[in-house]
């Protein structure tokens, strides 16, 4: 790669892809399907009820990585992001940043799925 830089295939209208699941976490944690929906506005979702009865809403981001949210009696408790590829530095720094300032209020995850080779960055509600 020399003096390039790798393109990072995980950013999003020019940003971090750390700044839209920030984003997201505050403003769809702890809001009802509808209101989720309606903030996403035109996404094709899948649902998907699970056994238990939690919903969880899929959707391909504009840079292809996949949005999931998860509801439980009918009230968004967690944001995840498949990703396309490892997180940068900077986005790193940026989830444990955010997640330095609301530990109170979400738990954090970034995790390597070694089935499907994915990374997933996530949080998740403590409060509901």
């Amino acid at each position: 790669m020399g003096l390039f830089k790798a393109k990072d295939k995980n950013r999003i209208n020019g940003g971090f892809i750390s700044d839209t699941i920030i984003g997201l976490t505050l403003n769809l944690i702890g809001q009802t399907k509808d209101q989720a929906v309606q903030f996403l506005g035109n996404a094709d979702f899948y649902e998907n009820v699970t056994k238990e009865g939690a919903l969880s809403l899929t959707t391909m981001l504009k840079n292809k990585c996949v949005l999931g949210i998860s509801l439980e009696k009918g009230i968004v408790f967690k944001v995840n992001i498949w990703l396309n590829h490892k997180p940068s530095k900077e986005d790193v720094e940026n989830l444990h940043l955010f997640y330095a300032t609301h530990e109170d209020e979400y738990y954090y995850i970034i995790t390597h799925n070694e089935s499907t080779g994915k990374y997933v960055i996530a949080f998740e509600s403590r409060l509901y």
